[in-house]
């Protein structure tokens, strides 16, 4: 399945996530991230990036067309997630 192990990549803070994936990003690939910069190498890889609000980012660019909040109800979030996996 999609959330499994072997699906589910967890990088180092500070390193460039397009590293960590041995095929190459692709259309299928989505990065969920605080990290504005990281995103955007994400997105131009052709892979769909994911904006993680946290309370302290996204004062300059809050808008994204895929987004969490920490803050939220996680029944939002998860809905949200759903509906971008399709």
């Amino acid at each position: 399945g999609m959330f499994d192990a072997k699906h589910i990549l967890f990088v180092p803070c500070g390193r460039s996530k397009l590293d960590y994936v041995p095929s190459g990003v692709g259309a299928g690939d989505y990065l969920l991230d605080d990290y504005t910069t990281n995103l955007r190498e994400w997105e131009q890889a052709g892979g769909t990036p994911i904006k993680v609000f946290n309370g302290c980012n996204g004062k300059r660019n809050a808008f994204w067309e895929h987004s969490v909040k920490t803050r939220a109800d996680w029944e939002e979030n998860y809905q949200m997630l759903l509906n971008v996996l399709k």
